[in-house]
């Protein structure tokens, strides 16, 4: 007999589930099999059917060793434990840790309550075990069944073939072949989830020991909060979500941002470069501060308040190269500098009278 359920979650999508009793495969072309419980045990699969590419999923809630046996045991390329990993020793025998036989162990991955990719009010938030084929009515504690397979699939970017589920521990050998008994969850809409790195610099060209800001513009869609990691490219990092940054010895310097989503398989990169000039020559003394500049940015003219009379004014650019330059028109106590021809960058004003000379950092947009 079977038993039609039609069921509506909030989260990712809209969910229709099929909960048919007894059944064996939720897709006869499908490459992901799920095997959950609550108590763990011995649990022994034979790979006894032709599945190309297959993909192993198991949950149980206490210490679980799984043994892959049969003649296409070589046709699994992935295997993920997901579980709470506990140690009450409810099965006689009960294995000592969660241990994975039969396949090379770079094919194995083996997690400990990850965070669920699926939202189910009577299912728990973290991936931990799942004893019955039962969405809809709280599971004490343990995960709904669609939690349990969209977590899966979302790992394994496949199709569900079957998901076997019980309570106790695992007896005798489970073949492949036999299939599964739930397919709740088998066509949730599986999330496009994305993480692009990005972030914005206060400037990128600056003084030795002058600060820069950057702020975080990274995008992400995953669940959770991601982790970050700044490089300064001086041999200094920072994991705040936003910093900022001086540097003391001149140079370019490549500063990169990696975020990494929350269940840390997925990563993502940023780099912008940043020039730092010394902006005062050795032996020369540094004036700035005693006159302002404005407007900074500027396009057409530039202001220099006050400045002695017998003031030089010259420019270079960041690498240091001259730039002629108009000679700039008094007005009143301040100096007016025209930027018209000039072209949009980054540059260097030396400003040198009876007390020395003194460099600023202007722009011109």
């Amino acid at each position: 007999m079977q038993a039609i359920r039609f069921m509506l979650f909030t989260g990712a999508a809209l969910l229709l589930t099929f909960d048919v009793t007894g059944q064996s495969l939720c897709d006869p072309n499908g490459n992901v099999i799920i095997y959950s419980n609550y108590d763990g045990g011995y649990l022994n699969i034979s790979v006894d059917a032709n599945i190309a590419n297959l993909k192993v999923g198991i949950t149980t809630y206490e210490d679980c060793e799984i043994t892959f046996s049969g003649p296409y045991a070589g046709n699994i390329t992935q295997v993920i434990y997901a579980g709470y990993q506990g140690n009450n020793l409810h099965c006689n025998p009960s294995p000592p840790t969660i241990k994975v036989n039969g396949v090379s162990s770079s094919l194995v991955t083996i997690l400990q309550y990850p965070a669920a990719t699926w939202s189910n009010v009577f299912g728990y938030p973290f991936i931990i075990c799942n004893y019955s084929c039962d969405s809809a009515s709280y599971q004490g504690g343990c995960n709904t069944p669609d939690q349990i397979v969209h977590y899966f699939l979302t790992q394994f970017s496949g199709t569900l073939r079957f998901h076997y589920t019980q309570y106790g521990c695992w007896q005798g050998t489970y073949k492949i072949s036999d299939g599964g008994n739930c397919c709740i969850g088998a066509n949730i809409i599986q999330p496009q989830y994305s993480l692009v790195a990005n972030f914005s610099a206060s400037d990128d060209s600056v003084c030795i020991k002058e600060l820069v800001t950057f702020t975080n513009l990274t995008v992400n869609t995953y669940p959770g909060s991601p982790t970050y990691l700044w490089d300064f490219g001086d041999g200094t990092f920072s994991t705040q979500q936003n910093t900022s940054h001086a540097w003391y010895i001149p140079g370019t310097y490549v500063v990169t941002l990696t975020a990494t989503e929350s269940s840390g398989t997925f990563s993502s990169s940023f780099s912008k470069p940043i020039d730092v000039v010394n902006c005062v020559p050795t032996g020369i003394p540094d004036l700035r501060g005693s006159y302002s500049l404005y407007p900074l940015p500027a396009k057409e003219r530039i202001l220099i308040c006050p400045v002695p009379a017998a003031a030089d004014l010259t420019l270079r650019t960041i690498s240091g190269s001259f730039i002629p330059i108009p000679k700039p028109i008094a007005v009143g106590d301040c100096l007016l500098l025209n930027t018209a021809a000039l072209p949009t960058g980054t540059y260097l004003l030396q400003m040198t009278g009876s007390h020395g000379s003194s460099f600023h950092r202007i722009i011109i947009e």
